[in-house]
């Protein structure tokens, strides 16, 4: 998702950014907000695909409710994020950098 927030991020600031005068921390909460929709929208799809697959907890309610049950859950989730998030910046390696600066320039 990490990756969706920066391309619509830099597509808002390129064009409805320029045409609006919206600052750059604006088209990035623009492009936050449609990725953060666009993980919504997956997140059902993606759990019955898990599913699908078989990849099951298989844990009981009792086992569910366990304090080291939570920590795991919680420390899985922080680095499932951490390393989504690394793996979305991608697209920050393929940017033009002469792009974002015309842009730049264009918008001031």
């Amino acid at each position: 998702m990490h990756s969706i927030m920066i391309l619509s991020g830099e597509t808002i600031e390129a064009t409805v950014g320029v045409a609006l005068s919206l600052s750059t921390m604006a088209a990035a909460g623009c492009g936050n907000m449609v990725s953060d929709v666009v993980g919504i929208g997956l997140s059902g799809w993606i759990e019955r695909t898990c599913d699908r697959l078989g990849f099951r907890h298989g844990l009981s309610a009792s086992q569910l409710a366990l304090r080291q049950t939570q920590a795991v859950i919680t420390a899985s989730r922080c680095i499932g994020v951490g390393i989504g998030c690394t793996l979305g910046m991608a697209p920050l390696l393929f940017m033009s950098h002469e792009a974002a600066a015309v842009v730049t320039a264009v918008a001031t």
